[in-house]
């Protein structure tokens, strides 16, 4: 029944195709051309006529991989299983997808199995439906069932078509239930109807069905029926939409944010003080009496391995990595074995010292972000300086970028906002009611469409508005999703932000450290660049919720050698810091 069924990429490539009748002109590049550039299809069906021939063509995408999936059959005929399988296909074809792959002509045996088992569950439900209407012979004239029947292998797919003739209100509803084996209980449903009409005993169902056509002399007009189909449709949104213009203007004037961003608040970054009660003044009166302090003392490796076990110990219940715990414990054993120490003073001092240098000199990387200053400089060469925030699901991306742009806004930046996540469903309305509580301008092109492209949409219309800063949103995803992560990367090399900040919950502890390293370790290897865009900084959230357990930032920052730059702490858009290193410190030796 199918004429045509293609495959291929956004870009133009043809990566497999199949043909059964030859095509007349050219319905795949009539397709491409109305529906596909510009991204300006409303509906997944797509009509097309060439001389004496009219083409049907269903369609679907996976705008994160950029396929796009093709059915084309002859617009006189039905094919009721179409839209499930290019359901079926996309979903199988989606498993084999390489991005350096072009030919696929293996997949031939895999659609033709997908095929044949759409057909065959069609042919199943015609049969069920058959063999009802036999049963039934008595109750309806044949001359109905034959219309009936013709009705549901013409006008819907019969899926469709048996939900809505065992849901009708006053079309047959009896008769069609009955002909319905395995979705419903009949029985059920005659009875709920026969409530329903006041426990009234019901006429046969071919005088009912002749009886309850209606009148056009009534006064009222009989409200139609909705169809409720098994998967929506394109317009359904439309449809379904019942806010009216009031009520979108009355959200329209929501409460705006106020107050002032606590990143540039000064924070005590005093001495780390070690109590005679912690863990570690304790070790020191242990390890005070193990020492000859009449002299000179050499501390040797039997000495200190007590307090350094007990410390690996500790870093670990405070949700350090065990790989981090162990490389700060080998520092302070370099550092303090061999030293000559003359009293308890100076024991407590060295070895306080030793571990505060450790854990200091990991939460302090080699680079040195400072945003507003690659503002600036971004501002004098006329050019938006755009930020990525990337992550897993839940972490809190959104919440913290519209944090981030408070504060930016603070310093006198024009911000504007990029919705780039098409996929969660309320993605954007969030950030549009972040955007309208901070008073700035959103980016945003709805769902379904190729963040990527988004992303590089407005990055141009950051630039014609003469924006300082654009943050981008993207979609949460699991490091080991192989295709988001390539749509991820493709963004991130389509558009080369300024700074790609890794979003990651500080409560979830080494959980973030394999995210961020996996992340991380597939951001370089998609990339395209001689110079791969890695994970620039780090932002912790939640950090409000972990009490002591702290040892998250320890391990992300020693893992990826990128900086702590931001720190979530807060429901409001103020609730955003700067990470204390002495205070970190302090916590972990506490």
């Amino acid at each position: 029944m199918l004429d045509y069924f293609s495959i291929f990429t956004l870009g133009g490539s043809v990566l497999w195709s199949h043909e059964w009748n030859g095509l007349v002109g050219n319905p795949i590049n009539a397709l491409v051309e109305e529906c596909l550039i510009d991204q300006r299809a409303t509906k997944k069906v797509f009509k097309y006529s060439s001389q004496s021939v009219s083409y049907t063509l269903k369609w679907t995408q996976n705008n994160e991989l950029g396929l796009v999936f093709v059915a084309v059959y002859r617009s006189v005929l039905t094919v009721p299983y179409v839209e499930e399988l290019l359901k079926r296909v996309k979903n199988r074809f989606e498993y084999v997808f390489l991005d350096s792959q072009r030919d696929y002509g293996d997949f031939s045996s895999t659609f033709q199995d997908v095929l044949a088992r759409c057909e065959e569950e069609r042919t199943s439900r015609v049969a069920e439906v058959s063999s009802s209407e036999e049963g039934e012979g008595e109750a309806s004239s044949p001359s109905s069932l034959d219309i009936e029947k013709d009705a549901v292998m013409v006008e819907k797919p019969v899926e469709d078509a048996v939900n809505d003739l065992s849901l009708g209100e006053d079309t047959g509803g009896e008769e069609a239930s009955q002909k319905v084996s395995g979705g419903f209980d009949t029985d059920k449903l005659k009875a709920l109807r026969g409530k329903k009409k006041g426990n009234k005993s019901e006429k046969p169902q071919a005088c009912a069905t002749s009886s309850k056509k209606p009148s056009s002399s009534t006064g009222k007009a009989k409200k139609g029926g909705r169809k409720w189909g098994r998967w929506g449709n394109m317009d359904d949104g439309e449809q379904l939409d019942y806010t009216n213009e009031s009520e979108r203007l009355e959200n329209a004037n929501v409460e705006k944010a106020t107050g002032k961003s606590m990143m540039d608040e000064d924070e005590d970054e005093g001495e780390v003080v070690v109590k005679e009660t912690s863990w570690l003044g304790g070790m020191m009166k242990n390890l005070n009496k193990k020492i000859n302090v009449s002299g000179q003392a050499v501390l040797e490796e039997s000495d200190v391995k007590p307090i350094l076990e007990t410390l690996k110990d500790k870093l670990i219940s405070k949700n350090v990595a065990e790989e981090v715990a162990q490389k700060i414990v080998n520092t302070v054993e370099s550092n303090m074995v061999g030293k000559k120490l003359t009293s308890f003073t100076r024991v407590t001092t060295a070895v306080t010292k030793a571990v505060e240098s450790a854990l200091t000199q990991i939460l302090s990387p080699g680079r040195n972000i400072n945003i507003l200053q690659e503002v600036e400089a971004s501002r004098r060469e006329g050019e938006p300086y755009s930020i990525v925030f990337i992550g897993c699901n839940g972490v809190g991306k959104s919440t913290n970028l519209a944090k981030v742009a408070f504060w930016l806004m603070q310093h006198g930046m024009k911000v504007m906002i990029a919705a780039c996540d098409t996929f969660r469903s309320g993605a954007v309305e969030q950030l549009r009611t972040h955007t309208q509580r901070l008073g700035v301008e959103l980016f945003e092109r709805g769902y379904e469409k190729d963040p990527a492209a988004v992303a590089k949409e407005a990055l141009k219309k950051a630039k014609e508005s003469r924006c300082d800063v654009l943050l981008i949103d993207t979609a949460g995803r699991m490091q080991d999703n192989e295709p988001l992560m390539r749509a991820l990367s493709k963004l991130i090399n389509m558009n080369n932000p300024n700074l790609t900040l890794f979003v990651g919950e500080a409560l979830v502890g080494n959980e973030a450290v394999d995210q961020l390293t996996k992340f991380n370790n597939r951001l370089i290897e998609l990339s395209s660049q001689d110079q791969p865009h890695k994970i620039d900084g780090i932002v912790l959230t939640k950090f409000d919720t972990i009490d002591n357990k702290v040892g998250a930032a320890l391990s992300m920052v020693y893992i990826s050698g990128a900086p702590v730059i931001f720190v979530g702490c807060g429901q409001q858009y103020s609730d955003l810091r700067r990470l204390n290193v002495k205070q970190i410190v302090s916590v972990l030796l506490s």
